[in-house]
């Protein structure tokens, strides 16, 4: 998140859908959120917010999708856009390229899975 000129926030995702509830164990302790999007919906993320793919390192070609908490304790998910003015280097910067706030490490083979 940033601010733009007129001082107004500026966002680097944009909201998505809220969360179903999410699931307890018998200590009243959550132990999963999950997340349902339709066919169509899967696509249009596909199609709007995948991170441009370095063709020589084959990095990049990823989407970033967050769980949040809003104020009421509702649970919703945003996805980084790569395309949203906030996400954007300054543009008299052009030696680094634009990465998400909250990036989560990068999986790039099944030995590098936490499960």
């Amino acid at each position: 998140m940033m601010k733009n000129k007129e001082n107004q926030q500026v966002y680097n995702s944009d909201f998505i859908g809220y969360v179903e509830d999410p699931q307890l164990n018998d200590s009243g302790e959550m132990y999963s959120l999950r997340i349902r999007f339709k066919d169509h919906e899967i696509q249009d993320i596909l199609n709007r917010y995948v991170t441009p793919r370095d063709e020589e390192s084959g990095k990049g070609g990823n989407v970033y999708i967050s769980v949040k908490k809003n104020a009421k304790g509702k649970w919703y998910c945003t996805v980084y856009n790569p395309k949203a003015k906030a996400s954007s280097p300054p543009a008299n910067d052009t030696s680094r390229a634009a990465k998400p706030a909250s990036k989560p490490a990068q999986v790039d083979t099944e030995e590098d899975l936490p499960f």
